[in-house]
């Protein structure tokens, strides 16, 4: 799925920075990935992980900044960089970002702002240290850059019984990740910007035949975008649910 990791010149030394990049660039080739591509920002460092045997690059500079994503992200029936430049183009990215498809991340440095976006549902993680110091799309990468590893005993609860925590805080005390609906200002030091979207849409008030036929324009719409994008190169697990049966 690729990776990504920001080290923030806004806390510490130069020393620490680059001690800081060292133990994520280490923690990332131990999880297979190459090495990165590096975005130097005025307040700031991004390593970019290209996805594992993958040929495409979900990167593009830009004429003011650059754009690069991890996951799947499909934006105006593109993906990749493609989708990436399209996506530069809009007036407004955070709102732009929900009409996205796929699960994803994208950091976006365009006209002098560096945002880190994510899907409409939030399911690609992220995770930061509580300093603001480095902020990555790997749990194990943020906690090598740590001084101290401290259990926070009720997350540790929490995944040994539901297999996640609940909230945004981590087994391991100084680390959080992102919530449903928030993102990141990661210039000049990184910042959550949270949004109140409702996590469900208002109940449908139309009868049974409509609401089944608007559920199948939606997702043949998206089925059609998907074929655009990959033809035959598709393959489905059957479960037997939801969308098995569609």
């Amino acid at each position: 799925m690729g990776g990504l990791c920001y080290i923030s010149r806004h806390s510490g030394e130069p020393d620490q920075w680059a001690a800081r990049r060292s133990a994520t660039r280490e923690e990332f080739a131990l999880s297979g990935f190459g090495p990165p591509v590096t975005y130097d920002t005025p307040h700031g460092i991004l390593d970019f992980y290209r996805k594992i045997s993958y040929p495409a690059p979900d990167a593009t500079l830009l004429p003011r900044g650059f754009a690069v994503s991890v996951g799947t992200f499909i934006y105006d029936g593109a993906i990749g960089a493609d989708a990436l430049r399209r996506f530069a183009l809009t007036p407004d990215p955070c709102a732009a970002a929900l009409d996205a498809r796929g699960q994803f991340v994208v950091v976006l440095h365009n006209g002098g702002r560096l945002l880190l976006l994510r899907d409409p549902a939030s399911a690609h993680q992220v995770y930061y240290d509580e300093a603001g110091s480095v902020v990555a799309t790997s749990f194990l990468a943020v906690a090598r850059c740590l001084d101290s590893i401290r259990a926070n005993t009720q997350e540790i609860y929490e995944y040994v019984f539901n297999g996640v925590v609940l909230g945004d805080t981590m087994p391991v005390a100084g680390i959080r990740r992102l919530g449903l609906g928030e993102s990141m200002e990661l210039d000049p030091a990184p910042r959550v910007v949270r949004t109140n979207r409702p996590p469900l849409p208002p109940p449908a008030r139309d009868p049974l035949e409509a609401s089944a036929d608007n559920a199948m324009h939606a997702l043949s719409g998206n089925v059609a975008i998907l074929g655009a994008l990959f033809g035959d190169r598709i393959k489905l697990g059957i479960s037997g649910g939801y969308d098995s049966r569609l």
